[in-house]
């Protein structure tokens, strides 16, 4: 009985028998409320979704070969006092003002011996701490895909889009040194505990991991397990990391804040603009507080430019050079006052 009925058409209106089947491929579209063309194209449409989800999972990039010890390393502390601190703030593509920074410092001869950053200031900071060339750094950095950074796939994923194996490959190729205790500059890079939201400096150990973990940002990059903790983006505890480099006990600090500026003009906005728009400007005075505790704060003029616009790399290393250019004066003027220059 249960043979005859799967082998026969539903019974159509005023037919009372049921016919044999001849014709699977108008058979399974009848029993399914579908016309037989709406039904190939439905076959085609799961057919693509399968395989894209079979390539995506292919494709996950997998864990880089690095020895990660169980617990951090102890810190290698600076022999001697570092002169100036450079502090690297978190931003995104906004870090690229970091770029523009540094080689406006490069260009007067202001020393740096530390560098603390997060997030993109990680980035920045561990490139021109492996090789102090800011002609160097400026190039690799523009050179910079998306798709050297970020390989998303939402199907194998766990707390993120992006396991970071991706963006530790591309530190693991650009830069020379593996271990912190190998760079040329002394780095310091923050990410977040996320089991209680304190910063976590990482300065010791290998390299990549401890990039990822700092540039870690919800939803897109998946937490980092490291040494104990579940880190994630510094940005939520130390978006510029003036406390961090304090502990180093340098005779200057010079911060750079690239977080956004939202325009003073709030007229005709919606609810969800003036939500946006709080958002913000909680960011950004979060930020300035901590930035304020550095003896020199540069604030390039990042406007709102997005977290991923790569295309706004030129730009932001224009606003952080002219930023830099404005505060020499009064850079140079306490360098003298601490007997550096």
């Amino acid at each position: 009985m249960l043979t005859k009925l799967l082998l026969c058409h539903p019974r159509e209106s005023g037919d009372p028998d049921k016919k044999p089947i001849t014709n699977f491929k108008n058979w399974i579209p009848a029993y399914a409320g579908m016309t037989t063309n709406s039904f190939s194209r439905f076959i085609t449409h799961f057919i693509a979704l399968i395989s894209f989800t079979l390539l995506l999972t292919a494709c996950v990039p997998k864990a880089p070969d690095i020895t990660v010890p169980a617990h951090m390393p102890p810190d290698v502390i600076p022999q001697q006092q570092p002169r100036v601190a450079l502090v690297l703030g978190g931003g995104g593509m906004r870090g690229a003002a970091h770029l523009g920074v540094i080689k406006v410092l490069e260009e007067n001869h202001i020393p740096i011996d530390l560098i603390v950053g997060t997030s993109s200031g990680s980035i920045v900071g561990v490139l021109y701490a492996d090789d102090p060339n800011a002609d160097e750094l400026n190039e690799r950095f523009m050179k910079l895909k998306r798709s050297d950074m970020i390989d998303a796939s939402v199907f194998s994923q766990e707390g993120g889009f992006d396991n970071g194996y991706t963006l530790q490959k591309f530190i693991l190729k650009n830069v020379q040194a593996k271990e912190f205790d190998q760079l040329k500059i002394k780095l310091v890079v923050v990410a977040t505990d996320l089991s209680n939201g304190n910063a976590v400096a990482l300065s010791s150990g290998p390299i990549a991991p401890a990039i990822n973990a700092s540039s870690a940002i919800p939803p897109v990059f998946r937490p980092v397990k490291l040494y104990g903790y579940t880190l994630a983006d510094g940005g939520a505890s130390e978006v510029v990391p003036v406390e961090i480099a304090e502990r180093y006990h340098p005779k200057v600090i010079i911060a750079v804040d690239v977080e956004r500026t939202p325009p003073t003009d709030i007229t005709g906005k919606t609810m969800f603009d003036i939500a946006g728009r709080y958002s913000i400007l909680r960011a950004k005075n979060y930020s300035l507080y901590q930035a304020e505790q550095a003896d020199i704060l540069i604030q390039p003029q990042v406007g709102m430019t997005g977290t991923f616009d790569f295309s706004a790399r030129p730009a932001m290393i224009l606003a952080g050079e002219q930023a830099t250019a404005a505060e020499l004066p009064a850079i140079k003027k306490l360098l003298r006052e601490k007997g550096i220059m």
